[in-house]
């Protein structure tokens, strides 16, 4: 397997955010992937924040499966490099195979 990359990767639409005066904008993605077997920090299953075109991840919502049947929690590890997502009882780091929604922040 291979990390995410930017071919699996559509964004929907995308807008800028945050303060201009002070220099600190981020972009909104809301976004669209196809994971296969991605969402943990192993090599080959990491979702990096380059497959978005970006650098740093500073925010990112629950991913949805294309069904809206399933939700799966996200988070960023303390890098901010890349997306993370749990799941299971304990919501230990999980990998994901699918086509799913969420909204990433970063820059």
């Amino acid at each position: 397997m291979a990390d995410l990359t930017s071919s699996s990767v559509t964004i929907n639409r995308s807008a800028a955010i945050g303060s201009k005066s002070n220099k600190l904008v981020d972009n909104r993605y809301y976004m669209t992937a196809v994971l296969a077997s991605h969402g943990t920090l192993v090599s080959g299953n990491r979702i990096p924040a380059s497959a978005f075109g970006i650098t740093k991840v500073t925010r990112v919502s629950n991913f949805v499966d294309s069904g809206g049947a399933t939700v799966i929690p996200a988070g960023i590890d303390p890098t901010s490099t890349y997306v993370i997502l749990g799941g299971g009882a304990a919501n230990a780091l999980a990998n994901y195979t699918g086509t799913y929604s969420f909204v990433l922040d970063g820059h």
